[in-house]
């Protein structure tokens, strides 16, 4: 290798310093060539990466702002929620305290009478519907061809009677279940 050397320094015909001078430049030459390429590489990946990141970002950034203000809203309607059912507690609270004032004894007492009064009212009212119906059965027994109406009439005045017994049972059954209750309440009171 070294007579390889030897041999193409002498055909070449110059100073093998000049020579390996040469060899450095263009070594130099192809070193730089081979950084700049990987500058300008380095340059171009770095700006794809800058330009993908930006893209991704900004397309996971939308979800997660509209996500954001969802959460903003629907902590909104959560705290507007919990304000209402503290206003609907404290109404709450505001009306039992009022029934509480009410002297239960005194009111049980006055819709006992009110109730029988409206029973004694029902009794009378089906007392009328009962002499209707039969005063309608007598001037039908008057009138020819009137059996259709009177039909109809009596089993309308029917219905009206049943109601109206329906009623004073009704009544007549919370009467007897709130007298029981207040005798229970007022033996409680006696009993301490």
């Amino acid at each position: 290798m070294v007579d390889e050397e030897e041999t193409q320094s002498e055909d070449s015909g110059q100073d093998p310093i000049e020579e390996l001078q040469l060899k450095a430049k263009k070594q130099l030459t192809i070193l730089f060539a081979a950084c700049a390429s990987s500058v300008v590489f380095l340059g171009m990946l770095g700006f794809t990466y800058t330009t993908l990141t930006g893209k991704l970002l900004s397309a996971t950034q939308e979800p997660l702002i509209e996500m954001k203000n969802l959460s903003g809203l629907v902590s909104e309607e959560y705290s507007n929620l919990t304000m209402a059912v503290e206003f609907y507690n404290h109404q709450m609270k505001s009306l039992g305290q009022r029934l509480d004032d009410i002297d239960p004894t005194i009111d049980q007492t006055q819709f006992a009478k009110l109730e029988n009064v409206i029973i004694s009212q029902e009794h009378d009212f089906q007392v009328f519907l009962s002499s209707a119906q039969d005063a309608v059965f007598g001037l039908s027994e008057m009138v020819s061809g009137s059996r259709g109406w009177r039909q109809n009439f009596k089993s309308k005045l029917d219905l009206a009677i049943a109601a109206s017994e329906a009623r004073a049972l009704n009544l007549s059954d919370e009467v007897a279940a709130v007298s029981s209750i207040q005798e229970a309440i007022d033996g409680d009171v006696s009993a301490p």
